[in-house]
Formats: C-alpha cells, sequence, structure tokens
C-alpha cells in the first residue's frame, strides 16, 4: 500500500515542477516580446529624429 502513495507523491511534484518551468518559460518569453516592442519604440523615434 505504501509504494503507490510514494508514486503518486512523487507524480504531482514532477508535475509542479513542470508546471513551474512552464510559467518561467511564459515569463520570459514575455519579457521578450516586452523588450522587443520597446526597441521597435526606440527605431520610430531615431526615424522620427531623422526626418
Amino acid at each position: 500500500m505504501i509504494k503507490p502513495i510514494v508514486f503518486t507523491i512523487a507524480l504531482r511534484a514532477s508535475q509542479k515542477s513542470e508546471v513551474r518551468s512552464q510559467k518561467s518559460e511564459v515569463r520570459s518569453q514575455k519579457s521578450e516580446v516586452r523588450s522587443q516592442k520597446s526597441e521597435v519604440r526606440s527605431q520610430k523615434s531615431e526615424v522620427r529624429s531623422q526626418k
């Protein structure tokens, strides 16, 4: 009886860590998008100053 309980606990723990890594991946993608947007903004302002 003990083994399946330990197995499910280990399974849950691995699922939780997987979810965590996915969340952090999403966060890094969001920050990447943000930096790209700010880059585009600075390029636009650069073009404006050149005009």
